[in-house]
């Protein structure tokens, strides 16, 4: 849920920072030839009025969403030290917890085989939400 939030913000954050620096005040879009007047005039206006309100967003709400990206970047940066640091304690109490899948012994009466497959299922979605996590830190 965090990921989804910090990459919304990061998109208006982004969409704000080329409105207020990129964009001029009005824009001309000469487009009559291929929408006609009254359209391109209706364009033009609500493009305008568009940039005219992102320039006048104060820069407080940008860094506010600024510094939210940055809080939650730091809490996956947490999260995945954390993961990192005691990832053997979790490998060896996932081991404790599901010895037959290191031992290879699928005719266990305990576990199914089916029931592996899922815990095996299950691993590999945590390890693919891990990479993704680092990949969006590099990013």
């Amino acid at each position: 849920m965090l990921t989804y939030v910090s990459l919304s913000l990061t998109y208006i954050l982004v969409i704000q920072l080329v409105y207020k620096l990129y964009f001029k005040d009005t824009i001309n879009l000469n487009l009559e030839k291929f929408l006609g007047i009254n359209v391109n005039s209706k364009v033009e206006f609500y493009l305008n009025k568009t940039i005219k309100l992102n320039k006048q967003m104060s820069i407080m709400w940008i860094w506010y969403i600024f510094v939210i990206i940055m809080f939650v970047v730091g809490i996956f940066v947490y999260a995945l030290q954390d993961l990192c640091t005691y990832l053997d304690i979790y490998v060896n109490g996932h081991i404790t917890f599901y010895p037959n899948i290191i031992a290879n012994n699928i005719n266990d009466s305990t576990n199914s085989l089916y029931d592996m497959l899922i815990t095996l299922k299950l691993i590999n979605y945590v390890s693919l939400v891990a990479i993704l996590s680092l990949v969006v830190l590099i990013a």
